[in-house]
This record gives structure tokens, sequence and C-alpha cells, in this order.
């Protein structure tokens, strides 16, 4: 499994695509994808997170497919149709930049 190293900020993943907000406790990191309707979404506890919630949030990558009104991102994502990237590319520039470790 792919996690976020622990020094990596949403400064850090904008040049990539990725936008932030905040939803039960933890801030969630995403990016939309054009090319097979995919989103990448990464989960980072803060301090409002509960502490049963913390063992499941170990800044993951989830890849999933996207739907219009999905409810895990807010009601008017920021998703770039314009780019031609697809999440296993952006997984690349990603682990080239030291940015995911192994678990």
């Amino acid at each position: 499994m792919l996690v976020l190293e622990d020094n990596v900020t949403i400064d850090d993943l904008k040049p990539y695509g990725f936008h932030s907000f905040k939803c039960k406790g933890f801030t969630r990191y995403y990016r939309c994808f054009s090319r097979g309707c995919k989103l990448m979404m990464i989960s980072v506890k803060d301090r409002t997170t509960p502490n049963n919630l913390a063992y499941a949030i170990n800044r993951e990558i989830m890849i999933d497919d996207w739907y219009e009104n999905d409810p895990r991102i807010h009601k008017t994502p920021k998703c770039s149709y314009r780019s031609t990237a697809t999440p296993m590319e952006i997984i690349y520039e990603l682990s080239i930049e030291g940015f995911l470790k192994r678990v």
C-alpha cells in the first residue's frame, strides 16, 4: 500500500492538481481525472480527528470511480478536465518527488 509521507502538505500537492476540504474530523485531498472518470483521494487526520478514526486514516491513497454529485467530495468539486493525466501517472510523479512511501 502507498501512503503519503508525513511531511507532505497540501501546498506540496497543489502543483499536481490536488485540492483540500475538511470532513468529519479529518482533511481530504482529492483530484478528479477525466480519463476513466477516476477520483484520487488522500485522507489525513488533524487535531479534531477522533481517536477511533485516527488508526483508520493513515494518509492512504485511494483511487476509485468518480461520478457527478459524488458525496465524498464537496458540492462543487474543482476538477480540471483539461488534464490528460491518469492516476498512475500522478502516483509516478509523486513517488519520484519522494512524497510517497510503501507500507
